[in-house]
């Protein structure tokens, strides 16, 4: 059996995020309760366990590469994304901040954390402009748990053109590329 409609993974969304969403689509509540009538441990799927993703990606009926590219694999010490090490302070899953002209312009039941978000030096969104804003919770799954949606309003893009960094970091997002040829 597998579970339709599907809410598919948005373009650079974190893979909790898109869970937190067809959970919330399907059941009318949080992720934990989807996961679980999956058979998914909610634990080992927010630490990016590959059987986990697995698990989701076939009673989803969602292609397992695209989950597994948005997988983040929480370890004791650092975390893995995309066959890459990277230390744990500098790609957090967390719904810890975000950008306040992207939920201001989606309907609530539709926000999307960003993976770009996680990233420790990303200060700004890439698509906006504007400075990330900081959640009250940077241990939150989910944006709705730590976000009154009266509260989000626009802001005006930050002075000074994109740091190049950014857009390299925006663009291997997008590609899934590990290393550079």
């Amino acid at each position: 059996m597998v579970l339709r409609p599907f809410v598919p993974l948005g373009n650079g969304e974190t893979l909790l995020s898109c869970v937190v969403r067809l959970g919330l689509f399907h059941t009318g509540m949080g992720p934990r309760r989807l996961l679980d009538d999956f058979g998914v441990s909610a634990e080992r799927f927010a630490a990016g366990h590959a059987d986990e993703v697995a698990r989701l990606a076939e009673a989803t009926g969602s292609d397992l590469g695209l989950l597994e590219g948005a997988a983040v694999r929480i370890a004791p010490r650092h975390v893995e994304f995309r066959g890459e090490r990277l230390s744990k302070d500098f790609l957090v899953t967390r719904a810890a901040r975000y950008c306040p002209n992207r939920l201001a312009t989606r309907d609530r039941a539709d926000w999307e954390h960003r993976l770009v978000w996680g990233f420790r030096h990303v200060h700004r969104c890439p698509e906006h402009g504007v400075r990330l804003a900081a959640t009250s919770d940077h241990l939150a799954v989910d944006l709705r748990q730590v976000i009154d949606a009266i509260d989000v309003r626009t802001e005006e893009p930050v002075a000074g053109e994109q740091p190049e960094y950014l857009d390299w970091l925006v663009e291997r997002l997008r590609s899934g590329a590990a290393v550079d040829d």
